[in-house]
């Protein structure tokens, strides 16, 4: 996982780089790619041309690399549900997990309320039609309605407690949208 890879083994950053991180409390790509240029600038005594350039080195180094588009269409016979019978038909199935789903629509048409229960189907075992997974749920503005999900899990005929946690939804805030890109 990204989270794991110490800034200290990457090929692509030189020494004096490596150093100026380290001494800034910068160790992981996580704690680089996740706060904005000038802070981690400041924090590693560079200038922020620089720390953008080491960001972009290490974007290139530990971004999973693309995968042709014949490995999408074998993964996509996996898929899980929704939650909701009537969407899965739609879809073709349910939620296919190799591929990028966009959600939009007007304020309150449900966008927050599918994302919460997707984080709870996928967790479902495959039996019940979900993968026996976990999701990572990305925010740019606030934290885990936790009390939310909660009452999904209590209230949806198919969640359950026994099958479903908060324990196995992963949150990651970004506070700008150049670190959200970055995610």
């Amino acid at each position: 996982m990204i989270d794991d890879i110490p800034l200290s083994s990457l090929r692509s950053l030189s020494e004096v780089q490596k150093a100026a991180l380290t001494a800034g409390g910068v160790f992981t790509p996580k704690d680089l790619l996740l706060s904005n240029a000038s802070i981690v600038a400041r924090r590693v005594k560079l200038s922020v041309t620089d720390v953008k350039a080491i960001v972009q080195l290490v974007c290139q180094e530990v971004a999973p690399k693309p995968r042709p588009a014949s490995d999408a269409k074998q993964a996509a016979s996996e898929r899980f549900t929704t939650g909701d019978d009537r969407l899965d038909g739609i879809l073709g199935g349910g939620i296919t997990p190799s591929l990028i789903w966009e959600l939009c629509g007007e304020s309150a048409a449900g966008k927050s309320q599918l994302a919460f229960q997707l984080a709870l189907t996928v967790q479902l075992p495959k039996k019940l039609g979900g993968l026996g997974g976990s999701c990572c749920f990305i925010t740019t503005t606030a934290t885990l309605p936790t009390h939310r999900i909660l009452q999904l899990i209590e209230e949806h005929p198919l969640l359950s407690s026994t099958t479903v946690s908060l324990a196995d939804i992963h949150t990651l805030k970004t506070t700008t949208f150049a670190s959200f890109l970055r995610v």
